[in-house]
């Protein structure tokens, strides 16, 4: 039995428009968040572009490992430095690239320019490789699961390399992300 209230909307309508009205609030206050500029001077490091330019140190060793067929892997990253900062200890973003574990790469553009925006705002950045399989995650299986565990051990590497050779790097080992 279907229940009609007296305005003639149903639960399935009532249910629509709730959802509607959520997207629409949730949509302006995205666009407000994104639009506020936070209170503080500029200048502020971290949140504005503090340095014209970045400098990137490209294909750094931080790992070997074997692939699922045996291979022997090397594993890379690229770094993304403030060029001139002077800063003795600095936070390190490692962002890992996408592509369902069977593609992908460090040097991907979206990740670059990732990287060199906050570069320009002080933050150091890494963009790593990891081991990458035939199969991938389009079908989640045992490949599948080990393929995202691979990246999982190469991520968690790349975090262990960082902190071991963050004087060098004059990253603050205490805050990578």
């Amino acid at each position: 039995m279907r229940v009609i209230r007296q305005d003639g909307v149903g639960r399935r309508g009532r249910t629509v428009a709730r959802t509607t009205v959520l997207a629409a609030v949730l949509s302006l206050v995205a666009t407000s968040c994104l639009l506020a500029r936070p209170e503080g001077p500029d200048g502020l490091r971290y949140r504005d572009d503090v340095f014209s330019t970045v400098t990137t140190t490209s294909s750094i060793v931080y790992g070997q490992a074997l692939s699922q067929t045996g291979v022997a892997i090397t594993l890379y990253a690229d770094l993304y430095e403030p060029s001139g900062d002077t800063a003795a200890l600095r936070p390190l973003v490692i962002f890992v690239h996408g592509g369902s574990f069977k593609s992908g790469t460090r040097t991907s553009p979206e990740l670059v320019d990732e990287a060199t925006v906050l570069g320009k705002k002080g933050w150091v950045s890494a963009s790593v490789s990891y081991r990458l399989s035939a199969q991938g995650c389009t079908v989640i299986n045992a490949a599948c699961v080990e393929s995202i565990v691979d990246a999982t051990e190469d991520a968690q590497a790349a975090v262990r390399f960082f902190r071991a050779h963050a004087a060098d790097y004059r990253i603050d080992p205490t805050r990578i992300a």
